[in-house]
């Protein structure tokens, strides 16, 4: 088989007919989240690319479809990828089962963003260039208002929150530790990401807190993500969510 390729055209036709058909359907996902996109082979597998920087890369395999969104793609939906054979920034998605294209396109859709929006932030040079503030100063973003908000809710809810910015988005801390997490991407919700931070911690054998009011999905007994489609979704669910917030920090005291 030829391992060698100039063009992605080129390489799907060194497939058989039943894997072209699917990684052509994968390769129109990726065009149709953003057309202008430039086609490329980088690392012998088809590439595609942002303003000259690598977005996504698909690869063909014997038995599976390999899907490349470099970690920070694969860590943002990672519950929804974890049904899958994964290494790091990479997924397998089987030959045998159903390719799932809507969320290769949300992935795709969580790339773009983050590339239109990328700023390399450290605590040290977050101080330095305004903090969060800036951040939003300098956000692009469809629901800016919407993050602006929730922020501003988030903070009342206790005044011994501390705020920075990691994984890219508005991060909030008690006592140092990361306890709340902004997940503003894709663009079409604004979701909460309720942590015990970035150390593995033996789970609980129930769910940290309780949330009588179904504010939460629950990912795990001690990670729960709640999610706000516009500002009034937010303003309706404030009181309950400052609620949670407040519980949420005694938790993890």
């Amino acid at each position: 088989m030829k391992t060698t390729f100039s063009t992605i055209d080129e390489y799907i036709a060194s497939f058989p007919k039943e894997t072209q058909i699917l990684l052509k359907k994968v390769r129109a996902t990726i065009k149709k989240v953003a057309p202008n996109l430039a086609e490329t082979i980088s690392y012998a597998i088809p590439t595609f690319q942002l303003n000259g920087k690598s977005l996504v890369h698909f690869a063909g395999f014997k038995n599976h479809i390999g899907f490349y969104a470099t970690p920070t793609g694969h860590k943002e939906f990672k519950e929804e990828l974890a049904n899958y054979k994964q290494g790091k920034g990479s997924v397998q998605f089987p030959l045998d089962q159903p390719i799932p294209y809507d969320l290769i396109k949300r992935i795709v859709q969580f790339r773009v963003e983050e590339l239109k929006n990328k700023t390399k932030v450290t605590s040290k040079s977050t101080k330095q260039e305004g903090g969060l503030d800036q951040y939003l100063l300098n956000l692009k973003h469809p629901l800016k208002k919407e993050i602006e908000y929730l922020r501003k809710v988030i903070l009342e809810a206790n005044k011994g929150l501390t705020e920075n910015i990691k994984w890219n988005a508005p991060n909030f801390c008690y006592e140092g530790q990361d306890r709340i997490t902004m997940r503003i991407y894709p663009p079409t919700q604004i979701q909460l990401i309720f942590h015990r931070g970035a150390k593995t911690q033996k789970q609980p054998s129930e769910n940290l807190i309780v949330d009588d009011k179904g504010l939460l999905v629950w990912k795990t007994t001690d990670r729960a993500v709640a999610s706000f489609k516009d500002q009034n979704d937010i303003k309706t669910k404030s009181k309950n969510l400052k609620i949670i917030i407040n519980n949420w920090i005694k938790a993890g005291e």
